[in-house]
């Protein structure tokens, strides 16, 4: 797993839960892996690996890092709504797009 797709699950992880993040200076990620590296035995820290497919997440993925597909962790959109995109072929856009709508 790339640091990346790393810095993206612990960024989207740390949504879900509500943690704040850590900016990462420069490479356009919600966290770095110096960040991560001084958290990982941090109870309090959940790491959420939001890859599409189980494969992914059982070839490689952060220790103690636990899987959820994204679908699980979608909300219900109401009727005549829409549902904004959450991912992409890039980690960075998706990273750049967490951010606008964070602000």
């Amino acid at each position: 797993m790339t640091r990346t797709w790393i810095a993206l699950a612990i960024g989207l992880g740390a949504l879900l839960v509500g943690a704040p993040l850590a900016p990462a200076q420069e490479s356009g990620l919600l966290v770095d892996a110096g960040w991560l590296n001084a958290r990982l035995g941090d109870r309090q820290l959940r790491i959420v690996d939001m890859v599409t497919e189980p494969e992914e997440y059982r070839r490689g993925h952060i220790p103690g890092a636990i899987y959820l597909h994204v679908n699980d962790a979608r909300i219900a959109v109401p009727a005549g709504g829409f549902r904004l995109p959450t991912s992409c072929s890039s980690s960075r856009s998706t990273s750049s797009a967490i951010r606008r709508w964070r602000s």
